[in-house]
């Protein structure tokens, strides 16, 4: 039989181990509830058994090569939209993409004579010139014929690199005596040619507008009409450049400002130059010179005329000679008046000289309407100064009066 002082020690002991179970298994559960703990755990965990992959398939020769297969990753991800603008503000332009450029492989050359005549053969050598030294392959080119101007014999060609091939050509018909010889092919891989060539130019010039005189300073459009020997207009078929230049008149070019020489392109199948302005620059009666030519591909000169007009005098300086005319007369009656007067100078020129210089000015003013006007059918030159000086007089001597009285209807 157990004392009590036994039961109070077995007691005890049963205490402590109860809190020892305790303290042991809390210190388990942090253990194992810290994340890293947990990682750590993972990581002592075997690792699980997986199935083995599969063997590479062989590869097959109608594949292309890998460097030419886009990676799946690639395929499948999609382009990411872009935002959405806020309400009120524009939504940002986006580039349209760049066109891929196909690169040309070279460029066709060909040698031929720049003057020949209608239904005469000549020779054309034809040959191919590649960009990269390496190419081998052979191109086939063809001499256009779709106009009729020129025939070719043969008109289709196959072409290895820089080696050279004699065509027989001929132009059969031209109005304007000019044919355009054209050789191509494959316009994506190869650079055509086109040359023109001269049959016997024998077009002219002729300027419309230009039949009276230009008043200096004063801008007037013509045009330039490409006529034949009967004065017919024709029709160019083929593109030439054209330019005109002068010592004294002016051009205007596109961009507004005036130069003594402009240069445009007619192109094929014109007959008509565009409205030129034209603006002369001498303030005396002159003769106006405009220097046309017309030329082909490598400054080859087809034409070279020259195109005369007249140029009058500005209207104010006529207006002024005019006056100065009247003047002259009036001075002559105020000296002759003076001579004969009596009395102090002074009194003379102004009682007796001014009234006559005043009505001779006068009279040459009206003079210069008159004319301008065509009122009495008086025909004098008026594109010399000169016979504006001379009109002023004459009207200054006869008189206005005696003028009005003849030109007026009689009561």
């Amino acid at each position: 039989m157990k004392t009590e002082k036994q039961n109070s020690v077995s007691n005890k002991h049963r205490m402590s181990s109860s809190i020892c179970m305790c303290i042991f298994g809390f210190i388990i559960f942090l253990f194992f509830a810290s994340p890293e703990k947990a990682v750590q755990a993972q990581e002592l965990a075997p690792a699980p058994r997986m199935a083995p992959a599969p063997a590479p398939a062989p590869a097959s020769k109608y594949l292309p090569p890998p460097a030419m297969i886009a990676p799946e990753e690639l395929k499948s991800i999609a382009p990411a939209p872009a935002p959405l603008p806020a309400p009120g503000i524009p939504a940002p332009a986006v580039p349209a993409p760049e066109p891929v450029v196909q690169k040309r492989i070279g460029l066709i050359q060909i040698a031929l004579p720049f003057k020949v005549e209608i239904n005469k053969p000549f020779n054309i050598e034809v040959w191919f010139e590649p960009s990269d030294d390496k190419f081998s392959e052979r191109v086939e080119v063809f001499m256009d014929e779709t106009d009729g101007t020129v025939k070719y014999k043969p008109n289709n060609l196959i072409l290895k690199p820089n080696a050279h091939q004699t065509v027989e050509a001929c132009v059969v018909k031209s109005n304007s005596g000019l044919a355009r010889v054209i050789v191509y092919g494959d316009f994506k891989r190869l650079e055509p040619r086109y040359v023109t060539i001269d049959a016997g130019f024998s077009a002219k010039l002729q300027a419309k507008n230009l039949d009276r005189a230009i008043e200096s300073g004063t801008p007037r459009s013509i045009i330039l009409d490409f006529t034949d020997s009967e004065g017919k207009t024709i029709s160019l078929e083929a593109p030439v450049k054209l330019s005109l230049q002068s010592a004294n008149t002016l051009f205007k070019q596109s961009d507004g400002s005036w130069t003594n020489k402009i240069e445009f392109d007619m192109k094929q199948g014109q007959t008509s130059s565009p409205a030129i302005e034209i603006k002369p620059k001498s303030w005396t009666m002159d003769v106006g010179m405009i220097m046309a030519g017309a030329g082909i591909d490598y400054d080859h000169v087809v034409l070279n005329q020259n195109i005369p007009f007249t140029i009058s005098p500005p209207w104010w300086l006529s207006l002024l000679m005019a006056v100065m005319g009247g003047i002259l007369h009036g001075t002559y009656q105020t000296t002759r008046a003076i001579n004969e007067g009596s009395g102090p100078l002074t009194n003379r020129i102004l009682k007796e000289g001014f009234p006559r210089i005043a009505g001779g000015a006068l009279a040459g003013l009206i003079s210069y309407f008159f004319i301008d006007w065509n009122i009495i059918g008086i025909k004098i030159d008026t594109t010399s100064l000169k016979g504006f000086v001379i009109l002023g007089f004459l009207f200054s001597y006869v008189g206005i009066d005696l003028i009005l009285k003849h030109i007026l209807p009689k009561k």
